[in-house]
């Protein structure tokens, strides 16, 4: 079996047979590596034609609670996403495995829409009149060829897509004095934080936007985002008001 010099470093970065594979006489095991990870590049080619992403390792599942192996890659001098393969296997009322498919998903989905997220988001807290500083978002769920071409911002901020949105926004807490006049109670000043924290969620709830949003209120606006905190606290909405 002819391998590339990619592949081949690849393997030998998680088997321990480093001459078979140096040769190309690989045993099942090894093999059955290197079909899948001819599939997650055949994958990434079809789903991101423009980019030209090179794998660069792989974490088996082996040893681990996960049933799908990570395969790590990147464009060049980039930064690093994952993609999972997930076997999917059918069986018999016998319980006899009667067809296998491997079904293949990533994170790099992300990158194409988290600009846009953020300042969607953020121009929407912002013209609800809170002090906002910044607003971060992550995506924890990997998303496979089905959203090949079907993601868009409005999709993943209302769950269409379910991306699992993970948003932290950051407010500029000395411009919150005005509604919270006494911050030395810090028993009230937390509870009015919470308060307003509250709102701030309603308004997205009022867009029909999903997921975690981590809220951090800070001294000021060039304060430090750990040191500089005054209250945080993390939501989880649904895009739904209720009475």
């Amino acid at each position: 079996m002819t391998l590339t010099d990619n592949e081949k470093s690849v393997l030998k970065g998680i088997s321990f047979n480093s001459d078979s594979i140096e040769t190309g006489a690989l045993d099942d095991q090894d093999s059955a590596i290197l079909t899948e990870m001819r599939a997650v590049g055949h994958y990434l080619k079809n789903k991101y034609p423009t980019h030209n992403f090179i794998i660069s390792g792989c974490e088996p599942k082996t040893g681990t609670l996960r049933d799908y192996n990570e395969w790590y890659f990147s464009e060049e001098d980039g930064p690093s996403y994952i993609a999972i393969a997930i076997e999917n296997s059918s069986l018999s009322e016998s319980g006899v495995v009667t067809s296998s498919r491997t079904v293949i998903k990533d994170n790099y989905y992300g990158e194409i829409v988290r600009s846009k997220i953020q300042e969607s988001v953020l121009e929407l807290v912002k013209s609800a009149g809170f002090p906002v500083i910044d607003v971060r978002a992550d995506f924890s769920e990997f998303l496979g060829m089905e959203y090949k071409d079907s993601i868009t911002v409005t999709d993943v901020l209302t769950g269409v897509v379910p991306a699992g949105n993970d948003f932290k926004v950051f407010l500029d807490g000395s411009q919150l004095t005005r509604i919270i006049p006494d911050r030395s109670d810090k028993v009230l000043a937390k509870s009015l934080y919470s308060e307003r924290i509250t709102r701030l969620c309603d308004v997205l709830k009022a867009k029909d936007i999903v997921g975690d949003v981590y809220v951090v209120i800070l001294k000021r606006a060039d304060a430090d985002p750990i040191r500089g905190r005054l209250y945080s606290e993390n939501v989880s909405i649904d895009g739904r008001i209720t009475a």
